[in-house]
């Protein structure tokens, strides 16, 4: 969450992303993954389709739809489906999956007054199916700040229709305000994690029972911002007392976090959190031998992904939400029902 002086601004956002889909090779290998058209209509008019696969459109037909979908019999679904109707479009194009890149204006009470949002969809230039080697491309977008507003929001959501697909990678965010004639001023920027999945086939494992494989990289959180790992670290479970007073650890379902009522943490006896204050995952933040990791697990320290300033973290609602230091251990405690301290104290 980034403050705003209550001025008339236009703020501007430049970013590196890159919106990929690396599935074409694995689609290509699976066999009885076959396209077939379902239905061919003219202004609404379901047509025959003759023997030989062929329809007959009439003179001038207008409103045409083309209706096609995966073969009955096939074993699996396509993941990334794209068209082309031969002699009227120049290039293939894709199913309408979007993601977003999402700036959210809110008032000094925290509602929210205003959004906008920039659609991602498609194949960036250049994508060559890895992350490693394909280049990241450069986008400038501007919107203009609403009245009232004293804090805005930038946040990434994949929340397409469910047949959305793909990778949405973004990299170097700078979040600048600019006001009459006044040369840009930086609000935001991104400190940008380096941290990488090895893909070798010593860092890839078989699922149990499966032929797919996976990146043993992907299952925990990097220990610092340049080792091998992810830059989130995922918080899957929520303390709970049972009726004799023994502690236990609950994972978080859409029941059980909708039913939690604190029990542990001393300042929030009895509150029910629900799914917007219950943390999800976090950036990673984790202790390590011979000075590799933070100075303190789970605390903002200068050496964490955004430095000793504060945290992103992302909840159970799907917000995700820039969490100061002073307001750290208060957002993690009514989350995990516990009583975490800050160190030293």
């Amino acid at each position: 969450m980034v403050g705003l002086a209550k001025t008339f601004y236009i703020i501007l956002l430049t970013f590196l992303a890159v919106t990929s889909f690396a599935v074409d090779q694995v689609i290509a290998n699976r066999k009885g993954n076959v396209i077939e058209i379902q239905s061919v209509a003219v202004k609404d008019k379901v047509l025959q389709i003759s023997a030989g696969n062929k329809v007959s459109l009439g003179q001038f037909p207008t409103d045409i739809s083309i209706h096609f979908r995966a073969v009955s019999n096939s074993n699996r679904g396509p993941v990334r489906l794209r068209y082309k109707l031969d002699g009227y479009d120049s290039g293939w194009r894709d199913d309408s999956g979007e993601m977003y890149l999402t700036v959210r204006f809110y008032n000094d009470s925290g509602e929210l007054i205003n959004q906008k949002m920039f659609p991602a969809t498609g194949m960036s230039a250049g994508w060559d199916g890895s992350l490693e080697s394909s280049p990241l491309t450069h986008r400038w977008e501007t919107v203009v700040v609403p009245p009232q507003v004293s804090r805005l929001m930038v946040a990434i959501s994949s929340a397409g229709p469910p047949d959305t697909v793909g990778i949405y990678v973004m990299a170097n965010l700078i979040v600048s305000k600019s006001s009459g004639g006044v040369s840009a001023t930086n609000l935001l920027l991104s400190p940008s994690t380096q941290n990488s999945i090895r893909t070798d086939p010593d860092h890839v494992q078989r699922w149990p029972f499966s032929t797919e494989t996976y990146p043993t990289d992907l299952t925990d959180n990097a220990i610092n911002k340049k080792a091998n790992g992810t830059s989130y670290e995922i918080f899957g479970t929520m303390a709970d007392l049972l009726a004799d007073g023994t502690g236990i650890s609950v994972k978080k379902t859409e029941s059980s976090v909708n039913s939690k009522v604190i029990k542990k943490y001393s300042e929030a006896l009895g509150m029910r959190t629900g799914a917007s204050q219950t943390l999800l995952f976090l950036d990673a933040d984790d202790n390590g031998s011979e000075g590799l990791g933070s100075t303190h697990n789970n605390w903002p320290d200068s050496e964490d992904n955004h430095g000793k300033e504060g945290t992103c973290m992302n909840f159970c609602d799907g917000h995700a939400q820039w969490i100061r230091r002073i307001e750290y251990l208060k957002v993690l405690n009514m989350s995990q029902d516990s009583n975490n301290k800050e160190p030293g104290i």
